[in-house]
């Protein structure tokens, strides 16, 4: 069992090692995809043997069944808790090899389930920290809260969040036609032009057809700068049916291939020099862009946030104002009744300096202040028959004077707890004596 809980921290703790990027606010379609394809690496990365994962690991807990059939032609089966013992182990009368070979095939079930939950677990936890609560707190079920939570579900919640508007067109289509990296290779940006088109029309996002893919193409082809006169004017001189994306990838394909083939035997690369000097050029434009880009985001993320926390601190505020009203409403009351019971002890005060005086009788209520107050200084004069000073151990008996300074207090207290704990028994009756004691005072008073 301990085997099977170190394998699901073990999957869990390698999703968390590779957080997702963090979303604020409202997510694009673009950062929603974004997000899945983090999904789909943490799934991949995952270690199961199950028939239909093959080296794709978990990848199908993400995609979905349909998706996953289309992609792969492998039936994704969702992982259930195998049995304690292999069911064949109890039909029939196997023999102990057989025995072995079922328990083996169980016990790989039960690692893989448990992978499949630390690998659940991890990517929930995730999706969680890089959205807003806003965007996943639908899911979350009574009791469990986010444990049944499959991974699929924060997609399928997140659907009906993110829109795609016209603006989001527009953003797609940007995002798609936007420039040859300096570091891509041509190779690469034909795979990717493919790769993106492809998923648009998967997600029925935007339709990229294969005469803007190829004008896209062309166009960069021209910007790059990285073929001379001679080879753009003999593609210019092409017939326009042989100049489709089908022609243009493989022709300029091949002439790179020869360039790169030149300077490996040349050892120098004076026939692309234009080409070097126009990519130098191309890489310092690009790496400004991408920072005045990096700069703007930066710059909004802060907005955000600093527009989170004035709003914040306005309802601290708001609750700070609310709280001292509620107190001062509730408190109005007793301090009119402490204002008028100082005035009757100034009174009874000034009474007792002009004792010799002769007075008018007694009202009701002096005589009530005075039966009151004479008992309680007689109790604050009475001495302890067994004092306690600070360091001494208590003993049951021992009386509490107010008149005491705190650390004296503090002291009683502590020696009395200790008393108390060590002696249960005589502990509880000490307790209960303290306070009949402390109710008969207070009945006293009330007399």
């Amino acid at each position: 069992m301990a085997e099977y809980k170190t394998l699901e921290k073990a999957a869990y703790q390698q999703v968390r090692d590779s957080p997702f990027t963090r979303v604020h606010g409202l997510p694009t379609w673009l950062q929603k995809q974004n997000l899945i394809k983090e999904m789909q690496a943490a799934g991949v990365d995952a270690n199961v043997s199950y028939t239909w994962a093959g080296d794709r690991g978990l990848l199908a807990e993400i995609d979905g069944a349909a998706k996953y059939l289309a992609d792969t032609q492998e039936t994704y089966i969702e992982p259930t808790k195998p049995p304690q013992n292999h069911a064949g182990v109890l039909v029939g009368n196997p023999t102990q090899t057989q025995v072995r070979i079922l328990t083996a095939i169980n016990d790989l079930l039960k690692q893989d389930y448990a992978t499949v939950l630390g690998f659940r677990k991890g990517v929930g936890q995730n999706v969680r920290d890089a959205l807003d609560k806003k965007y996943w707190e639908q899911l979350e079920v009574p009791v469990f809260l986010y444990k049944t939570v499959k991974p699929r579900d924060y997609i399928t919640n997140l659907d009906k969040w993110v829109r795609l508007d016209e603006r989001q067109i527009k953003e797609l289509r940007k995002h798609f036609e936007r420039g040859w990296e300096a570091d891509e290779h041509i190779t690469a940006f034909a795979l990717r032009l493919d790769k993106e088109q492809k998923q648009l029309l998967d997600d029925a996002a935007v339709t990229i057809t294969d005469v803007d893919k190829n004008l896209h193409y062309m166009l960069e082809i021209w910007e790059s700068g990285k073929f001379d006169k001679e080879v753009m004017m003999e593609w210019t001189a092409r017939a326009p049916n042989i100049k489709t994306y089908a022609q243009s990838v493989p022709f300029f394909e091949a002439k790179e291939l020869e360039i790169e083939k030149f300077e490996a035997s040349s050892g120098s690369s004076k026939k692309n020099a234009f080409a070097s000097a126009n990519a130098v050029m191309n890489d310092k434009t690009h790496e400004l862009l991408a920072l005045i880009v990096q700069k703007d985001t930066e710059r909004e993320e802060r907005e955000v946030q600093i527009r989170k926390e004035m709003q914040e601190f306005r309802t601290a505020i708001l609750n700070i104002n609310e709280e001292r009203t509620s107190r001062h409403s509730t408190r109005r009351k007793p301090k009119r009744a402490q204002i008028v019971e100082s005035e009757s002890e100034s009174e009874s005060e000034s009474e007792t300096e002009s004792e010799e005086e002769p007075t008018p009788p007694p009202t009701p209520v002096k005589k009530r202040i005075k039966k009151k107050a004479k008992p309680i200084k007689k109790e604050k004069k009475v001495k302890s028959k067994k004092p306690f000073k600070e360091g001494d151990k208590y003993r049951p008996g021992m009386d509490w004077d107010k008149s005491w300074p705190k650390e004296t207090k503090f002291a009683y207290k502590k020696a009395r707890w200790e008393w108390q704990r060590a002696n249960p028994k005589e502990g509880k009756a000490d307790r209960i004596k303290s306070m009949k004691e402390m109710l008969a005072r207070e009945e006293a008073r009330q007399v």
